[in-house]
């Protein structure tokens, strides 16, 4: 299961009901609020508060009666009013946060971007993000068991693959570190649980990952092209 945890970036899932509360397809919000944090705000088993990024907060279904509007986002960009100067390395600091200059006072400061789930800012105009494979990305609360003939992807970048790689045991090799986004298929599940998974350029040799950082490939389109 994907954990639901305060501080996730987040986006709409490929079942998403609630119009353009998120701001539109591909804005990013953070989770906020979770069941029993504050006696206040009561939120039900099964939702969580999201506050996105242009400043909206609501209640989302995270396997409430079956239902899942988020999928979890990695390595999120963020809107700030100002000039974003920088967004931090992923060697050097959390990407928790942003470096904005302010336009009137030209104070330099940097601002949590879901750091502790709390939000500093809202845009006022959208930037341009990175992008993503919709299809690919986790979907928050629900369960994501992998099996042999499951078409994954990879979406975490490098630095963070080869961390989880090695915090678990599992191989690195460099070529791992330029799969991002590319769809393959899981051919084996070794007895450590470790996901040994077939690229269509590398059919000689199926590379073995750590199955946190898989994520499945919901798309028929894709799973008809591949099989």
């Amino acid at each position: 299961m994907v954990t639901v945890e305060v501080g996730q970036r987040v986006v709409r899932s490929t079942s998403w009901t609630w119009r353009d509360q998120d701001g539109g397809e591909g804005h990013l919000g953070t989770v906020v609020k979770l069941k029993d944090q504050d006696p206040q705000e009561p939120i039900p088993t099964g939702w969580a508060k999201v506050r996105w990024d242009n400043g909206y907060g609501n209640k989302y279904h995270v396997g409430s009666g079956g239902s899942y509007d988020l999928a979890l986002f990695d390595n999120a960009p963020a809107g700030a009013s100002g000039t974003v100067l920088d967004i931090c390395p992923f060697s050097e600091r959390p990407r928790s946060g942003v470096t904005v200059c302010w336009t009137q006072s030209k104070q330099v400061i940097t601002h949590r971007v879901g750091f502790d789930g709390k939000m500093d800012l809202k845009y006022t105009t959208a930037g341009t993000g990175i992008g993503y494979y919709a299809t690919h990305l986790p979907v928050l609360g629900k369960e994501v068991g992998l099996k042999v003939g499951d078409l994954v992807a990879i979406t975490l970048d490098s630095e963070t693959l080869h961390s989880m790689q090695q915090k678990e045991g599992s191989e690195w090799l460099p070529e791992m570190g330029n799969l991002y986004g590319k769809v393959a298929k899981v051919t084996g599940i070794d007895s450590s649980g470790f996901a040994e998974v077939t690229y269509p350029e590398k059919e000689k040799k199926p590379l073995t990952f750590n199955p946190d950082v898989l994520n499945k490939v919901w798309s028929e389109v894709l799973r008809h092209f591949l099989l």
